[in-house]
């Protein structure tokens, strides 16, 4: 019995620290509480007047506003870790001030290649979405988040990004050998 318990422990410790460990290493500062630390700045379409920074708004957040014709701008960071297939990512945003063909997206980008997860065009108000890997990212692919306008004013917050992957299989398999002793040991 006691030989069960700490194996059944065991296994506990080590899928808990599995997954605590992805959640915090995906990117840095996944909710802006305090500032923009590990995010970088970009700008795409640099003919409209533009300004990101962080804000207290919601409890922090990553404030991108941008006027004219036509402007976007993003704050992206590199992935510290490879994301999996079923992994998910689920962002958080307010928009305002619509223009015309004013939005926001996620995207992720790669060596050679640049994706719109999500976007959305004429969307005043609260808004979250969760995107799911559909295979393997290494580490170091972009994720991002843009606020574009052609023409007009766009005002776009960041609350937060969340990550969260898919139990890695050797994690499910310690819980079902877990679940085996323990219901073996009832049945005793």
């Amino acid at each position: 019995m006691k030989r069960e318990f700490v194996l059944i422990l065991a296994m506990v410790m080590m899928s808990a620290y599995g997954i605590g460990e992805a959640n915090a290493t995906l990117l840095q500062n996944m909710d802006f509480e305090t500032d923009l630390t590990g995010w970088s700045i970009g700008v795409v379409d640099p003919l409209g007047t533009w300004d990101v920074q962080w804000s207290d708004e919601y409890g922090g957040s990553a404030k991108m506003y941008i006027t004219g014709a036509p402007a976007q701008t993003n704050v992206s960071q590199a992935t510290q870790i490879a994301m999996e297939s079923g992994d998910k990512i689920t962002v958080n945003v307010f928009h305002t001030d619509m223009g015309n063909f004013s939005g926001w997206a996620l995207i992720i980008e790669e060596p050679g290649d640049w994706q719109v997860l999500y976007g959305t065009c004429g969307a005043e108000g609260y808004d979250s979405v969760t995107w799911t890997a559909d295979r393997v990212y290494d580490a170091g692919t972009l994720i991002g988040v843009s606020c574009s306008v052609w023409p007009g004013t766009s005002t776009t917050w960041v609350e937060s990004l969340t990550y969260t992957p898919v139990p890695e299989p050797a994690t499910m398999l310690f819980l079902g050998l877990g679940g085996l002793v323990l219901r073996k040991r009832r049945k005793v």
